[in-house]
């Protein structure tokens, strides 16, 4: 489904903080200040999903995929 058709939209605040970090590290380009997600967010009725210490204990319960 798009996003521009879908129902209810959610975005996890890890997605800005890495946004953020990869701003910050030259990685990614945004034309614009990031300021402005914010406003862009609120406008389009997309909810942010927060992290709680619970979802940190399911991240800790994850399998990792190691690589060589």
């Amino acid at each position: 489904m798009m996003i521009d058709t879908a129902d209810i939209v959610d975005l996890s605040i890890a997605s800005l903080w890495e946004i953020a970090i990869k701003l910050k590290l030259g990685k990614l380009l945004f034309q614009g200040s990031y300021e402005t997600i914010v406003s862009a967010i609120d406008s389009s009725d997309i909810f942010i999903l927060p992290i709680s210490f619970a979802d940190t204990v399911q991240v800790r319960n994850l399998q990792l995929l190691r690589t060589q």
